[in-house]
C-alpha cells in the first residue's frame, strides 16, 4: 500500500502535468493518470489523494483570486483619488481664469464634463421604460418542487447522476 507520503508526491506530479498545460485535461494528462492509477494498489485512495490536492489548489487558487481582486479594487480607489487631485488642480486654474487645459510633450490634460442622471434607490419608483429586468431560472425551487412531488411541466425532467464523496 503507498504511503501518505507517496500519495502526495504522486498526486503534486500529476497536478503539475494538469497545470503545465494550464489544467486543461490532455489526452497526454489522461494518460499519465490513468497510468498510475493503473499502478495503484489502492485506487479509491489515490483518487481521494488527488482530488483533495486538486481541491486545495483550486481554494488556494480562489483565495489568490480573492486577494488580486482586493487589490486591485484598492489600485481603482487610489486612481480615482489622484483623478480628483488632478481635477483639483484644473478646476484651481480655472478659478484663477486661466484656461483649465494643460499641453506638455509628455501629456495633455483638460476638465472633461460628463452627466449622468440620479434618481430614487427604488426601482419600482422609476418609469417602467427606464427599468430593465433580468429573468432568470430558479433552479432550486423547480428542484425542491419536484422532490416533493410536483408535476414538471412539458419539456422538464428531474436528472439524476451518481458521483464518489470522500469521508
Amino acid at each position: 500500500m503507498a504511503s501518505t507520503y507517496d500519495l502526495l508526491v504522486d498526486s503534486a506530479r500529476i497536478l503539475g502535468s494538469i497545470e503545465a498545460e494550464q489544467g486543461v485535461l490532455t489526452p497526454e494528462c489522461e494518460l499519465a493518470l490513468a497510468t498510475w492509477l493503473e499502478t495503484s494498489e489502492d485506487k479509491l485512495h489515490s483518487c481521494l489523494a488527488l482530488s483533495r490536492r486538486l481541491d486545495a489548489e483550486a481554494t488556494l487558487l480562489k483565495d489568490e483570486e480573492n486577494r488580486l481582486k482586493a487589490r486591485r479594487h484598492a489600485m481603482e480607489s487610489a486612481e480615482e483619488r489622484v483623478k480628483q487631485l488632478a481635477t483639483a488642480l484644473l478646476l484651481a486654474r480655472e478659478e484663477l481664469g486661466e484656461e483649465p487645459k494643460v499641453k506638455t510633450a509628455h501629456y495633455s490634460a483638460w476638465l472633461a464634463e460628463t452627466q449622468s442622471v440620479s434618481g430614487p434607490e427604488d426601482v419600482s419608483e422609476w418609469p417602467e421604460t427606464w427599468r430593465r429586468v433580468k429573468t432568470e431560472p430558479d433552479r432550486a425551487a423547480a428542484l425542491k418542487a419536484a422532490k416533493a412531488g410536483a408535476e414538471l411541466p412539458s419539456g422538464f425532467r428531474l436528472d439524476s447522476k451518481r458521483g464518489v464523496r470522500w469521508r
